[in-house]
């Protein structure tokens, strides 16, 4: 089962990107804050993961992975990123990509590929999401509903809240489908 972009990373993250984009933007900063806020969703949601999965640590598996992920990415949208590419030791059937070039293949799929086409089709897919920054869109997109929603301060509003954060769901869950 795949998870929605942005997933693993925190609510309480989103202030302190937003608050950071605001400071910055104040202050004149010369930086693409995509990038800056890709690289910081990157780190948090691999942090996460490899917090909830254990990593396969073969080290031929992982050298087999890595040198296909690369030759993938090198004739990608956006070869210069700093990719990894991690095994995770679990039975679940998956692959997935998280923000700024890190991308997880779950054990379970590698058990049930029958051809290294089909293994570099589901990683070409993956490097897909990361060129087209999905993850961070769809951070932006949440983002702005849960400024909206942090609006909505009285109690008076819980039913306005309520539908607001069902049609956040479900337009994440669309906008999920749209990407895959």
């Amino acid at each position: 089962m795949s998870r929605r972009p942005g997933y693993w990373v925190g609510r309480g993250f989103g202030g302190v990107v937003a608050a950071a984009a605001v400071l910055c933007l104040a202050l004149g900063c010369k930086v693409d804050l995509n990038d800056e806020i890709e690289q910081l969703l990157g780190a948090m949601s691999a942090k996460s993961l490899e917090a909830e999965y254990a990593v396969d640590e073969d080290p031929l598996m992982n050298a087999y992975i890595t040198r296909m992920g690369k030759s993938l990415v090198a004739v990608s949208g956006r070869p210069n990123l700093p990719y990894s590419f991690k095994v995770l030791d679990t039975d679940q059937v998956n692959a997935m990509a998280a923000p700024y070039g890190h991308l997880y293949v779950f054990k379970g799929l590698l058990d049930l590929v029958d051809t290294e086409d089909e293994l570099a089709a589901v990683l070409g897919h993956e490097v897909t999401h990361v060129v087209a920054r999905h993850s961070l869109k769809s951070f932006k997109e949440s983002l702005l509903f849960d400024l909206v929603l942090s609006s909505f301060k009285n109690r008076k509003y819980n039913d306005a809240k309520t539908v607001l954060a069902l049609g956040n769901l479900f337009r994440e869950l669309r906008y999920s489908r749209v990407h895959e």
